[in-house]
């Protein structure tokens, strides 16, 4: 969506999904400068209920057919927020990035989302 056609514009993020969860819009960004991104969001969306807000995250997610695992990563989102694991989810990590275009018989990444990015700053996602 917008959301992430627009963080694609900053250099600081390598890869991002926006998901709406519970009456937010989070954009989990896969980046080494966290602040860069929040700053970027500040400039480049409104304030106010339309600016996203920022999660880094280890890697995102994708299913078998390279395509970016959104479910999983909606389903993880509350114990990344509220620093618990839920009963019986493996432990949150790092994760290879996403499988070439027409690659037949990979298994898909893990999902990953790294324990440092447990603290969110007010910014992005779609």
């Amino acid at each position: 969506g917008g959301v992430e056609a627009a963080l694609a514009g900053c250099a600081a993020v390598r890869d991002c999904v926006a998901l709406a969860f519970r009456d937010k819009v989070w954009a989990c960004v896969v980046t080494d400068d966290p602040p860069a991104v929040a700053s970027f969001v500040r400039d480049s969306f409104p304030r106010g209920g339309a600016q996203p807000a920022v999660l880094p995250v280890g890697a995102i997610p994708y299913s078998h057919t390279g395509k970016r695992d959104r479910r999983a990563l909606l389903q993880r989102l509350p114990a990344v927020l509220y620093g618990s694991e839920h009963v019986g989810s493996p432990p949150l990590k790092p994760a290879s990035p996403p499988p070439p275009s027409g690659a037949a018989g990979d298994a898909p990444p893990a999902l990953a989302l790294s324990g440092d990015g447990a603290s969110a700053s007010a910014s992005a996602s779609a």
